[in-house]
């Protein structure tokens, strides 16, 4: 289930490949439950999440919709944004592990997880069966962008061998930081350290000369 030579390839690699499939999974996912629109299995969900009764004018209804939902939607069933995630989680774990019954653990885990939220009615079987599938294989596609990154001489790029846990808990930072404000915090500051993470992302990026 790993993928060969892992000790010869990059955090920078293995991050580019991640973002690269959560990016194409997550638009796939915009795409799909706007073509197709389901009915959400939780009772009263708009009248909880949205304004009731939805605005007149049409830039009001916009500015509602482009408004990040930092407590989820009604109707963005297919595919599972939780499933891309965690399908993601799993990829890297079982890519840069090598060990086969590790791997296994990992996914039967991951199925779990799934059943989870089908048993308690957050999402389609569907929408976790198409979540896990699409980026597992989106995850495969894009192992080409690792090459890019791959380590010799004149690179300066680091080995995954080499990554220290200091370099793993400054990766995981604004992760675990992002986590706590959307899940303590208010809406309104969830919004706005979206809005003020995008932009130091792309900051980084220009700097960095991305």
């Amino acid at each position: 289930m790993g993928d060969d030579c892992s000790k010869k390839r990059s955090l920078w690699g293995v991050v580019l490949r991640a973002l690269m499939t959560l990016a194409l999974a997550r638009m796939i996912r915009g795409i799909s439950f706007s073509l197709t629109v389901l009915p959400s299995q939780i009772p009263f969900c708009y009248d909880r999440k949205f304004p009731n009764p939805p605005p007149d004018n049409w830039s009001e209804r916009i500015w509602v919709g482009l408004n990040p939902a930092t407590n989820g939607g009604c109707n963005d069933l297919i595919v599972s944004g939780h499933a891309t995630i965690t399908s993601l989680f799993a990829c890297i774990c079982t890519s840069v592990s090598g060990n086969a019954l590790f791997g296994i653990c990992v996914w039967v885990l991951l199925s779990v997880d799934f059943l989870v939220e089908m048993y308690q009615g957050l999402h389609y079987s569907v929408d976790m069966f198409l979540g896990g599938v699409i980026t597992s294989l989106l995850w495969k596609s894009f192992a080409h962008l690792e090459k890019d990154a791959h380590i010799g001489k004149n690179t300066k790029f680091v080995s995954l061998e080499h990554i220290s846990v200091s370099d793993g808990i400054w990766y995981g930072v604004p992760t675990y930081v992002a986590f706590g404000v959307l899940t303590f915090g208010s809406s309104f500051m969830a919004n706005g350290f979206i809005y003020l993470y995008l932009v130091c992302s792309v900051g980084v990026v220009v700097k960095n000369g991305g």
